[in-house]
């Protein structure tokens, strides 16, 4: 299956699993860090991508959660499955429903990969 089948496979059913208010268990566990952007220098780390606001679907439709925390956990797990060590300059935001999105929790971040 080609990269691009695969994250719309991964992002239809984020966003069904939010649609429903389900997240599950093996989501609730940040599989790699979140680091402050304070704590790094720009040498110390190599982007490997921005999350969630890669395309120009994200200015119509992004996947939302019920807590901040379902959403890290999310965006983590994607950052993992780059082959990413952690994630830097995370936003979380509480989208009120705009455009195609339902209501809930919204984050972004750099994943990277720590040299």
């Amino acid at each position: 299956m080609s990269r691009p089948a695969k994250t719309v496979r991964m992002l239809l059913s984020c966003f069904l699993m939010s649609a429903a208010g389900l997240v599950p268990a093996a989501e609730m566990s940040a599989p790699v860090r979140v680091i402050e952007a304070g704590e790094l220098t720009l040498l110390s780390y190599t982007v490997v991508e921005r999350l969630w606001t890669g395309t120009w679907r994200s200015v119509f439709w992004t996947t939302t959660h019920d807590t901040s925390d379902a959403a890290i956990s999310v965006l983590t797990r994607e950052a993992a499955r780059l082959g990413a060590d952690a994630v830097t300059n995370l936003s979380c935001f509480r989208d009120g429903g705009a455009w195609f999105s339902p209501e809930g929790y919204f984050c972004s971040g750099l994943a990277i990969k720590l040299r």
